[in-house]
């Protein structure tokens, strides 16, 4: 099968489409046929290969690749809910099901959890062996392209239906595709004002069109403090929502949430931890939660639900800029780490 896979050479990373074996299912494992698939930021970590990654992939070469949907083409011997042919995405965080998180019910945290493309091989291939457990049924009439992203969105769901957002006042930092999907569920969840600050004019544009105010920083995060910040009452924002994992992000949502406010910390640090002002968090009595991965699978029957609106659905065409047969994932992904004038990609299987 086609596949496109991450190797190294000399120590350095490579990244390009090569044949692999079709992967052998385990008895609790479903083979599923993958029409499509989307690039994410995590995608291009390991690409990159960033030292986050490097204690986690294993084998080489390695598949890329944590969000997808397609057919289930075979079953393992212990299967019962799924059959043949039927019309799936999946969780892409593969839970132990065991430890006292699991049994809580928080899965998404379960400590010896295993990412598709990170800890295990991917789905940027024809094929994809999946676990059961992870499996999410899609609506037969759900467009491929829109099945394919659902596990991103469910992390928008995620992390505006935590913050409560309605009627309140919010900034979202940083400009990537999961902005903009929060931008998208903060609008459709009554978010009273959306301001987005970021650097990627294409993408603010998008941001715009889909219900935001946006910022442009060419100005730097200090200098957006002074100007659209200032002495107002230590911070303008009832709900910030931090999406690059920076220091910068990170001391501009402390700066920008007002006193008593809640800050979303969505984004991860790519390399090392960034500074936090524990005590100005302190004096200002801000609550800042995290957010990884999404519910289970409360998330996922939200997203289920916004899918349903054609109005939001014709946001999410605004979001997805770029569909892509997947022979031509070189351009996806020169998209995403180059010239980032796009939204979210998606590469196509060719029939």
């Amino acid at each position: 099968m086609k596949a496109i896979t991450l190797d190294l050479a000399d120590g350095k990373p490579i990244v390009g489409m090569r044949d692999m074996p079709i992967p052998k299912i385990a008895p609790d494992e479903v083979l599923v046929e993958v029409k499509a698939v989307s690039i994410c930021g995590t995608d291009i970590s390991v690409a990159n290969y960033i030292s986050s990654m490097r204690n986690r992939i294993k084998e080489f070469p390695h598949i890329l690749g944590h969000e997808f949907a397609g057919y289930i083409v075979d079953i393992g011997s212990n299967v019962v809910k799924w059959k043949i042919g039927d019309y799936i995405s999946a969780e892409t965080h593969i839970y132990c099901g065991n430890c006292p998180t699991c049994e809580r019910g928080d899965n998404h945290l379960c400590p010896n959890l295993k990412l598709l493309g990170v800890d295990c091989n991917g789905c940027f291939a024809e094929y994809i062996a999946v676990p059961e457990k992870v499996l999410n049924r899609n609506n037969i009439f759900l467009p491929l392209y829109l099945a394919s992203i659902q596990e991103p969105l469910g992390n928008a769901v995620y992390c505006v239906n935590e913050a409560n957002v309605k009627g309140k006042n919010i900034l979202i930092i940083g400009d990537g595709p999961a902005a903009l999907f929060v931008v998208a569920v903060s609008k459709i969840f009554r978010a009273s004002d959306i301001t987005i600050f970021g650097y990627n004019e294409y993408r603010l544009q998008i941001a715009e069109k889909i219900g935001a105010s946006s910022i442009n920083s060419d100005k730097n995060c200090v200098d957006f403090i002074n100007e659209f910040i200032g002495e107002n009452d230590g911070g303008l924002f009832d709900v910030v929502f931090e999406m690059t994992g920076s220091e910068p992000g990170i001391n501009t949502a402390i700066n920008a949430c007002h006193p008593g406010g809640k800050i979303m910390v969505f984004g991860l640090a790519k390399d090392s931890l960034a500074t936090v002002p524990y005590n100005k968090i302190a004096l200002k009595g801000i609550t800042a939660q995290g957010i990884y991965g999404r519910q289970m699978w409360s998330s996922w029957d939200l997203v289920k639900i916004l899918l349903n609106d054609s109005d939001f659905v014709k946001i999410m065409e605004s979001i997805v800029t770029h569909k892509l047969p997947f022979a031509e994932w070189q351009k996806g992904f020169d998209l995403m780490m180059k010239t980032k004038d796009c939204g979210k990609v998606v590469l196509l299987m060719e029939e």
